[in-house]
Protein backbone atom coordinates (compact mmCIF):
# COMPACT_ATOMS: atom_id res chain seq x y z
CA UNK A 1 0.00 0.00 0.00
CA UNK A 2 3.33 2.12 -0.16
CA UNK A 3 2.62 5.58 -2.16
CA UNK A 4 4.85 5.67 -5.29
CA UNK A 5 6.12 9.32 -6.33
CA UNK A 6 7.36 10.91 -8.92
CA UNK A 7 8.47 14.45 -9.36
CA UNK A 8 8.92 16.90 -12.66
CA UNK A 9 11.46 19.92 -12.32
CA UNK A 10 9.08 22.09 -11.53
CA UNK A 11 7.57 20.18 -8.62
CA UNK A 12 8.97 20.54 -5.47
CA UNK A 13 7.36 17.65 -3.48
CA UNK A 14 3.75 15.92 -3.28
CA UNK A 15 2.23 15.15 0.40
CA UNK A 16 -0.87 13.55 1.25
CA UNK A 17 -3.41 13.10 4.41
CA UNK A 18 -6.23 10.65 5.17
CA UNK A 19 -9.77 13.00 5.67
CA UNK A 20 -11.67 11.29 8.11
CA UNK A 21 -14.88 12.70 8.77
CA UNK A 22 -18.21 12.58 7.56
CA UNK A 23 -17.11 11.38 4.09
CA UNK A 24 -13.51 9.58 4.03
CA UNK A 25 -10.90 10.65 1.58
CA UNK A 26 -7.55 11.66 0.65
CA UNK A 27 -6.33 14.87 0.10
CA UNK A 28 -3.31 15.31 -2.20
CA UNK A 29 -0.67 18.29 -2.19
CA UNK A 30 1.29 19.84 -4.76
CA UNK A 31 3.94 22.22 -4.11
CA UNK A 32 5.50 23.65 -7.17
CA UNK A 33 9.14 25.09 -6.87
CA UNK A 34 9.17 28.39 -5.32
CA UNK A 35 9.13 30.74 -7.77
CA UNK A 36 7.32 28.92 -10.63
CA UNK A 37 4.81 30.70 -12.08
CA UNK A 38 3.76 28.79 -15.30
CA UNK A 39 0.83 26.78 -16.35
CA UNK A 40 -0.18 23.60 -14.09
CA UNK A 41 -3.14 21.21 -14.92
CA UNK A 42 -4.44 18.12 -12.55
CA UNK A 43 -5.94 15.05 -13.16
CA UNK A 44 -7.34 12.62 -11.33
CA UNK A 45 -7.77 9.09 -12.71
CA UNK A 46 -7.13 10.61 -15.55
CA UNK A 47 -10.49 12.86 -15.76
CA UNK A 48 -8.78 16.74 -15.51
CA UNK A 49 -9.96 17.78 -12.04
CA UNK A 50 -9.44 21.44 -10.35
CA UNK A 51 -6.83 22.33 -7.59
CA UNK A 52 -7.80 24.23 -4.55
CA UNK A 53 -4.60 26.45 -4.20
CA UNK A 54 -3.85 26.71 -0.65
CA UNK A 55 -0.63 29.05 0.19
CA UNK A 56 1.91 27.60 -1.92
CA UNK A 57 0.29 24.76 -2.78
CA UNK A 58 -2.48 22.81 -4.88
CA UNK A 59 -4.50 20.49 -3.24
CA UNK A 60 -6.52 17.46 -5.19
CA UNK A 61 -9.13 15.45 -3.08
CA UNK A 62 -10.17 12.07 -3.86
CA UNK A 63 -13.61 12.43 -2.21
CA UNK A 64 -16.13 9.64 -1.07
CA UNK A 65 -13.82 6.72 -0.40
CA UNK A 66 -16.18 3.46 0.70
CA UNK A 67 -14.78 1.59 3.30
CA UNK A 68 -14.56 -1.54 1.02
CA UNK A 69 -12.49 0.26 -1.76
CA UNK A 70 -9.84 2.48 1.17
CA UNK A 71 -7.11 -0.03 -0.41
CA UNK A 72 -7.76 1.37 -4.24
CA UNK A 73 -5.13 3.25 -5.86
CA UNK A 74 -5.48 6.41 -7.26
CA UNK A 75 -3.32 8.35 -9.86
CA UNK A 76 -3.18 12.10 -9.54
CA UNK A 77 -1.07 14.10 -11.84
CA UNK A 78 0.25 17.10 -11.69
CA UNK A 79 1.19 18.96 -15.31
CA UNK A 80 3.75 21.38 -15.38
CA UNK A 81 5.85 23.07 -18.44
CA UNK A 82 8.79 20.69 -17.47
CA UNK A 83 6.79 17.71 -17.32
CA UNK A 84 4.22 15.92 -15.11
CA UNK A 85 4.65 15.07 -11.10
CA UNK A 86 2.24 11.94 -10.25
CA UNK A 87 1.67 10.03 -7.21
CA UNK A 88 -0.39 6.55 -7.37
CA UNK A 89 -2.24 6.46 -3.71
CA UNK A 90 -4.68 4.66 -1.24
CA UNK A 91 -6.54 5.51 1.84
CA UNK A 92 -4.71 2.93 3.37
CA UNK A 93 -1.38 4.46 1.98
CA UNK A 94 -1.62 6.99 4.78
CA UNK A 95 -2.32 4.08 7.30
CA UNK A 96 1.18 2.20 5.69
CA UNK A 97 2.97 5.41 5.94
CA UNK A 98 2.23 5.96 9.82
CA UNK A 99 2.99 2.17 10.22
CA UNK A 100 6.13 2.65 8.51
CA UNK A 101 7.36 5.88 10.51
CA UNK A 102 10.10 5.60 13.01
CA UNK A 103 7.80 8.45 14.77
CA UNK A 104 5.68 5.68 15.75
CA UNK A 105 7.29 2.94 16.52
CA UNK A 106 6.91 2.95 20.10
CA UNK A 107 3.39 4.88 19.72
CA UNK A 108 1.18 1.98 20.99
CA UNK A 109 -2.05 4.55 20.45
CA UNK A 110 -1.02 5.58 17.45
CA UNK A 111 -0.27 2.40 15.62
CA UNK A 112 -3.92 0.55 17.22
CA UNK A 113 -5.72 3.46 15.82
CA UNK A 114 -4.38 2.91 12.57
CA UNK A 115 -4.23 -0.99 12.60
CA UNK A 116 -8.25 -0.21 13.47
CA UNK A 117 -8.60 1.16 10.53
CA UNK A 118 -7.28 -1.59 8.35
CA UNK A 119 -9.39 -3.80 9.91
CA UNK A 120 -12.29 -2.22 9.08
CA UNK A 121 -11.22 -2.11 5.67
CA UNK A 122 -10.16 -5.81 5.25
CA UNK A 123 -13.74 -6.69 7.32
CA UNK A 124 -15.74 -4.37 4.41
CA UNK A 125 -13.50 -5.82 1.46
CA UNK A 126 -14.52 -9.05 2.41
CA UNK A 127 -18.05 -8.40 3.35
CA UNK A 128 -18.24 -7.01 0.06
CA UNK A 129 -16.70 -9.94 -1.37
CA UNK A 130 -17.11 -13.00 -0.29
Amino acid sequence: YAAFKQLSGDMEKITYSLLLDTDTGICVYFKPVNGYNGNLSFKLDGTSVTAEKIGDRYMVQVPGISAHLLGTSHTINAQTESGTSEIRVSALSYIYSLLAAQDYQNDEEARYAVSALYRYFEAAYNYKNP
